[in-house]
């Protein structure tokens, strides 16, 4: 006679499901965490915004003088009345032409494409410039050979502002040549 166990027990049973259901082990559970982070790391990457310059900044050809401007006022002046205080008039025959203030040297954006390329040159911008120093109009006077370079100049000198050139010591409208140099710094 074989000794078979006929007693029922109800622990034995339970148990059995248990044992049978894949259990979420450590190592699992890690390889979980880090597929969950490369995909986060990944979207990131994806929606980021890649046209900022990375490790290349523009720099200026700042040391040349810029050229006189083109004289745009008219050429009498109108007279000021005498009443007026000579303290806040500038004084009468004081000439300078427009220069760049360089606090609002907004700079430009190196290209991505043109910073991953390696790629380096120079744009001359023509700019407009009114009697509050503020650029009227942009224009390229001589070109980079590479548009992008263009754009993000022209971008750029737009939002910077001038000391207004002077005749007879009252400001006037100017035109003026800024060179931006697009050149990669090696570090």
């Amino acid at each position: 006679m074989t000794n078979v166990q006929t007693d029922f027990d109800p622990q034995l049973q339970q148990e059995a499901p248990q044992d049978l259901q894949p259990q979420p082990t450590r190592a699992r559970k890690t390889i979980l965490l880090l597929g969950l982070l490369a995909i986060t790391g990944a979207a990131w990457w994806t929606l980021q915004d890649r046209s900022e310059p990375l490790d290349a900044a523009p720099s200026f050809a700042s040391t040349e003088p810029l050229p006189a401007p083109i004289d745009e006022s008219p050429i009498t002046p109108i007279p000021e009345p005498a009443a007026k205080s000579s303290a806040k008039a500038p004084a009468a025959g004081r000439t300078r032409d427009a220069s760049l203030i360089a606090s609002s040297q907004v700079l430009p954006k190196y290209p991505a494409s043109a910073l991953r390329a390696g790629e380096t040159g120079t744009v001359l911008v023509m700019a407009s410039i009114d009697r509050n120093g503020v650029p009227i109009e942009v224009s390229l006077d001589d070109r980079s050979g590479n548009r992008e370079f263009d754009r993000s100049a022209l971008q750029a000198v737009r939002q910077w502002r001038f000391q207004p050139a002077l005749r007879d010591g009252k400001p006037v409208a100017a035109t003026v040549r800024v060179p931006v140099e697009f050149a990669l710094e090696r570090g």
